[in-house]
């Protein structure tokens, strides 16, 4: 009789718990991805933010300081499917932006689909849509667990920096059509566009800001944290002669085109995420919905002017402000305790190599002349053929049914390819798929490479050059990434909002860590092929 009527207390507490559990779930997560963003962003500029928008949410949430990419090929498709999927390019099957298909025999889009058509805007491009990402989201596994009664809709000017986190089945995905300067989607989400979206398109916001000068937000001799604003290593915009200020945004050919290069096109992707907040009601009920963002214009202006440049404070100085305005709008119309918001990257970036080799570091350019070295000697070896069939700066497609044809084994000629790039004095590692196929490496460099292999969809032969050193020519302007190296995989994770703590931590943690983390903070299950660990510091305090 005791333990029954102890057992019949012990029941009230335990529906409380569930009770407290549930009503404790967030109304809204904002997931932000701010593309080409390095984390010493956060260090370099923390004394100009303000105080209510990357501040905010670093001495009142909780940073990550030592988050990184945990395999090769660090670009804009695969990182956004990382954040979401909580795996590697070996799993998830987004190896690139996009990739040589064998069976199609040419290249693909990672986000393409020809058996869907563009909606809205010029109506014009490849039809969009997550067809080759092959395993679930955290917002797939949410829209699951809700049996999709929870809104889920994806925001960017990429096509893929929407599709990708958005997942397979959302509410809506939407992005920029640079010939209109108007946000579209495809017939794979929606068969028409939201009456929401309509009606930002017809505010012509991009028309508006493609009027304005850009112009630095204080005296430019307070850019202590950025190199001169007129220097050899970046490319000029805008139809100017130099990389300076101002810019005049309505004198470019294409200035819809060139737009998103610019902050203000932050500005319209944060009015335009805030738009289909109150489009879509999203956080207006008890079940969570989720709200994706990857701001494009970091890694366009990145792209051009490098990580030192004058341009590039100045963004992070103005995405300060449209961060600070978007968690403003979040604190009243979905509570300050109504939602969870994470800010992460798909990829860092590197210094210009010229810069790197002015100021005595080690790097350099490399050009075509390694690939058709390597085609000739592959040549002489086999005979004459067209043995590659696609090349990029880090592998290389064999032509297999050539290979077959001639009666030669596949290891063997990857290996000869392999050891003729190795050759070369800028190539640090090299590696055959039939190596990384067997999965039983331990060095934590070359599992870096391993991870970005996908043994269906990766080429024959792996290269990774040495640190510093980026395809091109010599005084080649502008930089890019793509590498296993640390200023390409060292990135921010930072969690704010309803139960987060405040803190930070230095411990290393990987890019694959955010989804199942969301995961268990929503109490979902885990995204079909997640590889990530729950991040234990938002748990524990």
């Amino acid at each position: 009789m005791r333990t029954f009527f102890f057992t019949l207390l012990l029941i009230p507490v335990s529906f409380s718990i569930l009770a407290q559990s549930a009503n404790n779930k967030p109304k809204l997560v904002v997931g932000i991805v701010i593309d080409q963003m390095r984390q010493d962003y956060l260090w370099r500029y923390y004394d100009r933010y303000a105080d209510d928008g990357f501040k905010r949410i670093l001495t009142q949430g909780f940073q990550f300081k030592n988050a990184h990419y945990n395999y090769n090929g660090t670009l804009t498709g695969p990182g956004h499917a990382s954040i979401y999927t909580g795996t590697t390019p070996s799993r998830h099957g987004i190896i690139g932006n996009d990739w040589y298909d064998r069976e199609a025999g040419t290249k693909v889009n990672c986000v393409g689909d020809p058996g869907v058509k563009p909606l809205g805007g010029s109506g014009k491009g490849q039809g969009v849509s997550p067809h080759r990402m092959e395993v679930t989201t955290v917002t797939d596994e949410l829209s699951i667990f809700t049996n999709h009664r929870a809104k889920v809709v994806g925001v960017s000017y990429k096509d893929r920096g929407a599709t990708l986190p958005a997942g397979h089945n959302p509410t809506g995905a939407y992005w920029y059509d640079g010939a209109t300067g108007e946000f579209v989607t495809s017939t794979y989400f929606r068969t028409a566009l939201p009456d929401w979206l309509i009606a930002f398109n017809n505010l012509q916001l991009p028309k508006k800001y493609v009027q304005q000068h850009w112009e630095p937000l204080y005296p430019i001799e307070t850019y202590t944290s950025s190199i001169d604003d007129d220097n050899p290593y970046e490319h000029a915009r805008w139809r100017k002669e130099t990389p300076t200020f101002p810019y005049d945004l309505s004198g470019d050919r294409n200035p819809y085109g060139s737009f998103y290069g610019s902050p203000f096109a932050n500005t319209v992707l944060t009015e335009l995420a805030l738009a289909a907040l109150e489009g879509e009601k999203m956080g207006t009920d008890a079940i969570t919905d989720f709200l994706t963002i990857s701001y494009s214009s970091t890694d366009s202006e990145g792209h051009a002017v490098g990580p030192r440049a004058v341009e590039i404070e100045d963004m992070y100085l103005r995405l300060d402000r449209d961060l600070a305005h978007l968690m403003q709008e979040l604190d009243q119309k979905v509570g300050k305790d109504g939602y969870v918001l994470f800010i992460s990257a798909d990829h860092g970036v590197v210094d210009n190599s010229r810069y790197l080799v002015d100021h005595k570091y080690p790097a350099g350019r490399f050009g075509d002349s390694l690939i058709q070295v390597v085609r000739e000697k592959v040549q002489r070896k086999y005979g004459e053929g067209e043995w590659f069939l696609d090349l990029n700066a880090s592998e290389i497609f064999l032509n297999r049914p050539l290979i077959k044809y001639r009666g030669i084994d596949l290891a063997e000629i990857q290996t000869f390819t392999a050891d003729c790039l190795m050759e070369f004095p800028f190539v640090s590692e090299v590696f055959t798929a039939t190596a990384l196929a067997q999965r039983n490496i331990t060095d934590p460099f070359i599992q870096l490479v391993q991870n970005g292999y996908n043994t269906k969809r990766s080429g024959d032969v792996m290269m990774v050059m040495k640190s510093g050193f980026l395809y091109g020519k010599p005084h080649d302007k502008g930089t890019t990434h793509g590498t296993p190296y640390t200023y390409d995989t060292h990135i921010p994770i930072l969690f704010y909002g309803a139960g987060i703590p405040a803190g930070f931590s230095v411990r290393k943690v990987a890019i694959t860590d955010i989804a199942p983390t969301v995961s268990m903070l929503l109490e979902i299950p885990l995204p079909s092929g997640a590889t990530g660990t729950p991040l234990l510091e938002l748990f524990e305090q």
